[in-house]
């Protein structure tokens, strides 16, 4: 029984699909993986400015070139200022759980989304853009 030209070319796409399908698994694993590393450097951040290490929070950010002291000081005294409007505010920033976390194509940008729980019970998602430099993930 002779095969048609279509017959050879569902078969020569189906063989292609099965040995593709491993590689797509383990891409998309990866970047699962991937964002849930991000999403908990994020949140380590946070945690880190929730225990008063504001220092360790400024180190944080994204400085593509080294800054001043002085206004690595004033961005310290940001946080410091941050914190205490939240405790006015809601009673304090009490909790930071990561929601979601999407890494780009490129793997070096990525979203999180937190969820920051305060003291007297209130709740707002935030969008904290993150980058990699150098292996390390920053936020932007």
């Amino acid at each position: 029984m002779e095969r048609s030209r279509s017959e050879y070319l569902l078969v020569i796409v189906a063989v292609f699909l099965i040995w593709s399908l491993p590689l797509l698994m383990s891409s998309c694993r990866e970047k699962a993986e991937l964002s849930t590393v991000v999403g908990q450097v994020a949140k380590q951040y946070y945690d880190q400015m929730i225990n008063g290490q504001y220092d360790a929070y400024v180190d944080g950010l994204y400085q593509p070139d080294s800054i001043p002291e002085s206004y690595r000081l004033q961005l310290i005294d940001n946080a410091k200022m941050f914190m205490e409007q939240q405790r006015r505010e809601h009673q304090g920033l009490r909790e930071v759980s990561v929601v979601s976390a999407t890494v780009d194509e490129d793997a070096q940008v990525a979203d999180v989304f937190l969820l920051m729980t305060f003291g007297n019970g209130d709740t707002e998602q935030v969008l904290v853009p993150m980058i990699e430099h150098d292996g390390v993930w920053f936020m932007r």
